[in-house]
C-alpha cells in the first residue's frame, strides 16, 4: 500500500473542499425549509388575520427579506463562519455559547415539531395502521444518515428535491385557482379584524415558519462564495 504524506493544511483545505455547497443547493435550502414547514403547520399562524392573511404574507416576507440580508452581510464580513462561530465573535465567549444553547434549544425544539407534524399527517391520512414511534423513529433514522452524509449530500438531495416540491405546489395552485369553486371575493374586504390581528399574524408568521431561515446560517461556512 502507497501513503501519501499530505500535510495537515493541505488534508484540511481537503475536508472543507469536501464540505461545500453552491449557490444553487443553498436556494434549494432555502426553499425545502421554508415551503415544507408552511405546508404543514404555516397556516396556523394566519388566523388572526382573517380575509386579510394574504396582506400578512407579504408583511412577513418583507421582514424576512430583511432576515436575509443580515445573514448575507455576517457572511460576507465573517467568511468561512458558521452561526455559532458568529455569537462568539460579536458577544464573547460567555455570552456567544450563551446564545448558542438557545439556538441548539431552538433547533432541537423545531427538529422535534416538524417530525411530530410530518408523522401526525402521514398516519392520518396515509398510513393509518403505522404506529406514531415507528414513523417518528424513521424519520430520526434518515435524518442521521444525512448528518452523517454531510453538508454537500444535503445540499445534493435539496436540488434534486426542490423543483419536484416546486412543480406539485404550483400544480395544485393553478387546480385550485382554476376550480369553480375559487372565489376570489374572499380576498375582500381588507382590515376587517382591524390592524393589530394582521400585524400580530405577520409577526408569527415572521418568526415561524420564515424566522427558521436562521437554522441556514449554520451551512454558511460550507459556502465558499460571498
Amino acid at each position: 500500500m502507497i501513503r501519501h504524506n499530505i500535510p495537515s493544511e493541505e488534508r484540511g483545505y481537503l475536508m472543507s473542499r469536501q464540505e461545500q455547497i453552491n449557490s444553487h443547493q443553498l436556494i434549494s435550502l432555502t426553499i425545502i425549509l421554508l415551503i415544507g414547514t408552511s405546508i404543514i403547520v404555516g397556516s396556523k399562524t394566519l388566523g388572526p388575520a382573517g380575509r386579510s392573511a394574504w396582506v400578512a404574507v407579504i408583511l412577513a416576507i418583507l421582514g424576512s427579506i430583511a432576515l436575509a440580508f443580515i445573514l448575507n452581510a455576517l457572511q460576507q464580513r465573517l467568511p468561512g463562519k458558521n452561526l455559532a462561530e458568529y455569537s462568539e465573535i460579536i458577544l464573547g465567549k460567555f455570552l456567544g455559547k450563551l446564545l448558542n444553547f438557545f439556538y441548539l434549544s431552538y433547533f432541537i425544539f423545531l427538529f422535534a415539531l416538524i417530525t411530530d407534524n410530518l408523522t401526525f399527517i402521514y398516519t392520518t391520512l396515509f398510513y393509518v395502521k403505522t404506529p406514531t414511534w415507528f414513523f417518528d423513529l424513521s424519520l430520526y433514522v434518515l435524518c442521521l444518515a444525512a448528518v452523517i452524509g454531510g453538508v454537500t449530500t444535503v445540499g445534493r438531495l435539496a436540488e434534486i428535491a426542490s423543483p419536484l416540491m416546486i412543480f406539485f405546489i404550483l400544480l395544485t395552485t393553478i387546480l385550485a385557482l382554476l376550480s369553480p369553486n375559487a372565489n376570489f371575493s374572499n380576498l375582500f374586504p381588507l382590515f376587517t379584524e382591524g390592524f393589530w390581528p394582521i400585524l400580530k399574524a405577520s409577526w408569527q408568521t415572521f418568526a415561524f415558519p420564515f424566522g427558521e431561515m436562521i437554522a441556514l446560517a449554520m451551512f454558511l461556512h460550507a459556502f465558499p462564495k460571498k
